[in-house]
């Protein structure tokens, strides 16, 4: 790129679309844009602010990136992967965009590790909901845990206790007597841990 606001010409024959979300990056830096126009072979990428007429998404608030890339930048398209949790086949399934992953997952949730201090570590773990908007910059962590049942029933003589995202819970209270087990990971957020 000559200039900031210069378009991204990709060289690589790669299959991008007008319109679409993508990431430019050199791994100092990057930015987020939608394409006005993305022709094939030599893919040119223009990202003036605003979105062309007839065009859906959220388009772009400024009409040049942060910085003009050289060769060294990668482009990449963004996907929107989300994950549910649902019955299939009488049984509940974690999900990843509607395609089934792994039956008998019962519970996921997200706690979001907040770094008060600039140490690049976790101060402590809240749900999403209690983030408060100025702390998202410094999430350095997400845990992960999920609740995972007994494809069998009737396996304890008794209902199994066990504690969930921070609550004791029984097997009782699902009405059976399947073994659950909570597996729990910690990840660090890109480029934001220490």
């Amino acid at each position: 790129m000559a200039n900031p606001s210069s378009r991204v010409v990709i060289n690589d024959d790669i299959d991008l679309s007008p319109y679409q979300v993508v990431l430019v990056s050199d791994c100092l830096s990057g930015d987020i844009f939608q394409t006005r126009n993305a022709t094939r072979g030599a893919v040119d990428l223009s990202h003036g602010s605003g979105v062309a007429v007839n065009a859906a998404g959220p388009g772009n608030a400024q009409p040049s990136l942060s910085k003009a890339y050289d060769s060294s930048a990668e482009v990449f398209a963004l996907q929107n992967i989300s994950y549910t949790i649902d019955i299939s086949e009488g049984q509940p399934t974690l999900r990843r965009n509607d395609v089934d992953l792994v039956p008998n997952v019962e519970d996921m949730q997200l706690l979001f590790g907040v770094d008060t201090n600039g140490d690049f570590s976790a101060n402590y773990y809240v749900a999403a909901s209690n983030v408060a908007s100025t702390d998202w910059d410094k999430v350095v962590s997400v845990r992960v845990s999920f609740l995972i049942r007994s494809r069998e029933d009737n396996l304890t003589a008794s209902a199994q206790t066990f504690n969930f995202n921070g609550q004791s819970r029984t097997a009782a209270d699902y009405g059976d007597k399947r073994l659950r087990n909570v597996f729990t990971t910690t990840v660090s957020v890109r480029n934001r841990g220490g």
